[in-house]
């Protein structure tokens, strides 16, 4: 079976596996564990399928790197834009765009929240 046949498969596997191996950022959580934490959220708050689908693979980029994700070097690896390039073949925009954000959207708001 192709990638392209089965996707939710594909990334469901993706999370498990890979993610449940991968720490989040210096949090005591997993990339699996980060990703279930936001979709949950966004479900808690009856936000659409779309949101919820973009909260929980938003940071699938940090799971597709073959060589490993370079954030693990200090290195920026534009996880964000990978993911969403790697996701436009099967979500439309709804997805995509919030998942491309959400490294911009990060930034803007660790600043504001400093600044109050």
């Amino acid at each position: 079976m192709r990638m392209e046949e089965n996707i939710v498969d594909y990334l469901l596997d993706l999370l498990k596996t890979k993610g449940a191996d991968i720490q989040y950022g210096n949090e005591d959580v997993t990339q699996l564990e980060h990703a279930l934490q936001c979709a949950e959220l966004a479900e808690k708050h009856k936000l659409p399928g779309p949101t919820i689908a973009a909260a929980l693979l938003h940071d699938v980029g940090h799971l597709i790197y073959e060589d490993g994700d370079p954030i693990h070097e200090g290195k920026d690896g534009h996880h964000e834009n990978l993911g969403a390039d790697f996701l436009k073949k099967y979500f439309g925009e709804d997805v995509i765009l919030p998942i491309r954000a959400h490294v911009d959207i990060m930034i803007v708001y660790q600043k504001h929240r400093n600044f109050r």
